[in-house]
């Protein structure tokens, strides 16, 4: 699952996971690479641990650093999570321990002074925090996962202008349609360390999958999702969603805003070659679905 952010030079900035093709499971080595307006970076290796990471997030904060973190297989259901930065001055920093354990997803986004916050899913709740320094402030839960009935996934989280955090997540259940579980996509805000009751964006037995978000000079949030047939998006105006739409045959999206609100979405799309083998390829979108 990619994972990208925009610069204030309106460089774009990507990580992955590299999972080599004889590993039986989704573990790999954390690469980035950069897109200056023109071109990629030749993809260098951030984690060197001899493919045993997963589920990587980057951040860009106020100083136009960057921040990436991610999971690293510690041993039974003991996931640690390893953060990285990079800077002008020091380039890329030896990765250190930031959490003992965490749930798969790990979203970050920078406030208006400039501060990284991040997000994570434990056992029994959802938790946000932000770095002081490289350090990170006591969690604040967001909202008490519901295990009866229900499946939570992929936290996607974003700071609008005025300060708010906005999260969202995906929900498997508790209905069930067909025998198939009824998937949808949770939003919630957080103001001053509360949180507003998550509210359901959408509901379907197909469209629901990895959420991610960006927020606008006008702090619409933009959010799109990949589904059973495709890529969807919808816009938060700052009272209501907008009717979901379908805007590419692709999967597992990321999405970030330039200065000029440009919409940055990067989609994963497979399709299978002449000798029937499942090609898989990384698509950058740039356009306004305003």
């Amino acid at each position: 699952m990619p994972a990208l952010t925009v610069d204030r030079n309106d460089h774009v900035h990507v990580v992955w996971n590299k999972i080599p093709p004889e590993s039986p499971l989704s573990y790999g080595d954390i690469y980035y690479s950069r897109f200056d307006g023109t071109s990629w970076s030749e993809p260098i290796n951030l984690s060197n641990t001899g493919d045993k990471c997963y589920t990587p997030n980057i951040a860009v904060d106020g100083q136009n650093n960057l921040h990436v973190v991610w999971h690293y297989v510690g041993g039974y259901r003991k996931h640690p999570v390893y953060h990285t930065t990079w800077s002008e001055a020091m380039g890329w920093v030896t990765p250190s321990l930031l959490l003992d354990s965490a749930g798969t997803s790990l979203p970050m986004a920078v406030d208006p002074s400039g501060k990284l916050h991040l997000a994570w899913d434990e056992e029994s709740s959802f938790f946000h925090s932000k770095f002081e320094g490289a350090v990170l402030s006591s969690p604040v839960s967001i909202y008490a996962i519901q295990r009866t009935g229900t499946v939570h996934f992929d936290l996607a989280i974003a700071v609008d202008r005025q300060g708010r955090v906005h999260v969202v997540w995906g929900q498997c259940g508790p209905t069930v349609t067909n025998n198939i579980a009824d998937t949808s996509i949770h939003h919630s805000v957080g103001e001053a360390g509360m949180w507003s009751p998550a509210v359901k964006i959408k509901i379907s037995t197909k469209e629901g999958g990895p959420p991610a978000i960006a927020i606008d000079s006008l702090d619409r949030v933009h959010l799109v999702w990949s589904g059973g047939y495709g890529g969807f998006y919808a816009q938060w105006d700052g009272t209501k969603w907008s009717t979901p739409r379908k805007i590419i045959d692709g999967n597992i999206p990321a999405i970030a805003m330039d200065s000029k609100d440009n919409i940055h979405t990067l989609w994963l799309v497979s399709e299978r070659d002449e000798e029937g083998k499942i090609k898989e390829d990384f698509f950058h979108m740039i356009g306004s679905f305003r």
